[in-house]
């Protein structure tokens, strides 16, 4: 499974040139639709968490080290422990 954020933008576009597609329509377009429409939804929550991991990193960038320490829950969102 592809879960780069490069990955999930070829999803998009992938996806917009379905829509785009003039050769398609009634069910088959609506279920690109739908399926779009859930794709946007499953985005936003990953973008969520990219812009709070991004904002982790800031955060403990501007520290010195070991001022911050991340709750269990935010651990896990790099391989050593930590976001920065």
């Amino acid at each position: 499974m592809k879960n780069r954020l490069v990955d999930m933008h070829n999803y998009f576009f992938a996806q917009l040139e379905k829509l785009a597609d003039e050769d398609i329509s009634g069910a088959e377009l609506e279920r690109e639709i739908y399926r779009a429409e859930s794709m946007i939804g499953v985005g936003a929550v990953l973008l969520k968490g990219y812009d709070l991991a991004f904002k982790i990193a800031a955060a403990r960038a501007a520290l010195p080290d070991g001022c911050l320490e991340l709750p269990p829950q935010l651990a896990d969102m790099s391989d050593t422990g930590s976001v920065a």
